[in-house]
């Protein structure tokens, strides 16, 4: 018999899942556009490079306090849990009973396999040992699937922790592109209240028709709205930004301005393969895959017979006196055998159901990989270009600037009508705004390159987060 045990234990090594090999499909060798290699700063914290310091301690706090970030750990802990739990069934389990009860028969009950006293004792305990014999892997598949589900949801947390990082950054961006567009809009409508005064007065003195003040107050109301309208999106994103440091709405502090912060001028970059296989919703799909091709192991599995040995031991008496001794045990062992022989086509349909998961859980992998290279690409081209815009405008509204100092100087002294002057105010108010929503774009854009491609830093930051909320 123990040559049989010794037999099954050593079957239950093997598996039926089908071996797992990566599918990736094809990789570009190059990005669309040309990128410096500068590898550290995929590693490193990344947004630290903005060189703002209560920058840096909103990620911080953002990733000790998010609340999206506290599920997803403990959603981490459930799926830790569930893996121990298919995982226990590879060992043997024991479990022990006792008892102690006192009973009499019935005295008018006649029956000869119940000699003796109709009055007495039964004392007894018990200890329960059985091992299923996992000779076809079914246990041993269904603990790999679960292992690549908790890998899977570990990625999760970290997809979360890239998306509230980046959050954070792109919040922080907009919410000072903002700040600056309010203070632009503040200063324009200083200024055309000044034209306004101006024109009025040479309502007075009869030098100017009342047209003109009438389009100065109409060009203070547009200011005013303006104002208005930046102030309603500072408000949201101050909310959007305390909401992802876990807190009420309230006011958060303020760093650099959005023309201090500093963008690094070497982009990082990776072969495209390493980039995009380390994305977390990359390596997610990958483990739903290796999980998905593990359940094909349990599905064939179950064509096959089931071995449970089981084995019990213990003691049974009627007095306390004699419960230990060698002729008071009781004890069985043996091996049960399961087969299931009809079922109407659930087993074959179990196991179509898994392959077809499989299938779909590859096109899945590979879909996301394809995804990975488009935002990626994407990130590139959008940065590259904004990089070129943000030139473009700061040299806008340097022109812009001069024009609207010699219009202001003409018009003073009478050379020029207020058409010009207006003409020339209205448009270094919009090349303002336009560099200053540039600058907030570009900043964007780099952050994008980071959120589409992952990286050590995303590893970096998760190891943060459960640092801070041990």
């Amino acid at each position: 018999m123990k040559k049989y045990l010794l037999y099954f234990l050593f079957l239950s090594s093997c598996t039926l899942a089908p071996k797992y090999e990566r599918e990736t499909g094809a990789l570009p060798t190059e990005w669309r556009v040309s990128t410096d290699e500068n590898l550290a700063l995929f590693n490193e914290p990344f947004w630290q490079k903005f060189e703002d310091e209560i920058l840096n301690g909103l990620v911080d706090e953002a990733l000790s306090y998010n609340q999206d970030l506290k599920v997803a750990i403990y959603t981490v802990k459930e799926f830790e849990a569930q893996y121990g739990i298919v995982s226990s069934k590879l060992y043997p389990q024991m479990s022990g009973s006792g008892q102690a009860e006192r009973f009499k028969f019935s005295e008018n009950f006649i029956s000869t396999d119940i000699p003796g006293p109709s009055i007495g004792n039964n004392f007894g305990l018990l200890l329960n040992a059985s091992y299923f014999a996992d000779i076809w892997g079914k246990v041993r598949s269904a603990s790999q699937a679960s292992y690549a589900k908790l890998l899977a949801q570990i990625e999760v947390r970290r997809a979360i922790v890239l998306a509230v990082v980046t959050g954070v950054l792109k919040t922080y961006i907009k919410m000072r592109s903002f700040d600056e567009e309010l203070r632009i809009s503040l200063e324009t409508l200083a200024t055309r209240w000044e034209s306004f005064n101006i024109a009025k007065v040479r309502f007075e003195l009869g030098l100017t028709s009342e047209m003109q003040v009438e389009q100065a107050k109409s060009e203070v109301e547009d200011a005013q709205i303006e104002v208005d309208r930046f102030k309603i999106a500072i408000a949201l994103q101050e909310n959007l930004l305390s909401l992802l440091l876990g807190k009420p709405s309230n006011t958060p502090p303020r760093g650099k301005t959005i023309e201090e912060l500093v963008i690094p001028k070497n982009i990082p970059s990776y072969l495209p393969s390493t980039m995009v296989t380390e994305r977390p919703d990359v390596v997610k799909s990958e483990q739903d895959l290796i999980s998905a091709n593990a359940n094909i192991g349990v599905a064939r599995a179950l064509f096959l017979p089931q071995f449970n040995i089981l084995g019990d031991f213990g003691s049974q008496t009627s007095s306390l006196s004699n419960f230990f001794s060698s002729s008071s045990n009781i004890w069985q062992y043996g091996i049960d055998l399961f087969q299931e022989i009809f079922t109407g086509g659930r087993l074959t349909n179990q196991l179509k159901l898994a392959k077809a998961t499989k299938l779909a859980m590859l096109h899945s992998y590979q879909q996301s990989i394809l995804t990975g290279l488009k935002e990626i690409n994407d990130s590139l081209v959008s940065h590259k270009i904004s990089n070129d815009l943000t030139k473009e405008q700061k040299e806008r509204v340097e022109t812009l600037t001069a024009y609207f100092t010699l219009a202001t100087d003409q018009y003073v002294e009478g050379l020029t009508d207020y058409l010009t002057y207006l003409d020339a105010e209205r448009k270094l108010f919009q090349g303002q705004l336009a560099y200053a929503e540039s600058l907030a774009y570009s900043l964007t854009t780099y952050v994008d390159i980071f959120q589409a491609s992952g990286g050590g830093f995303v590893l970096t930051a998760d190891e943060a987060t459960l640092k801070a909320n041990q």
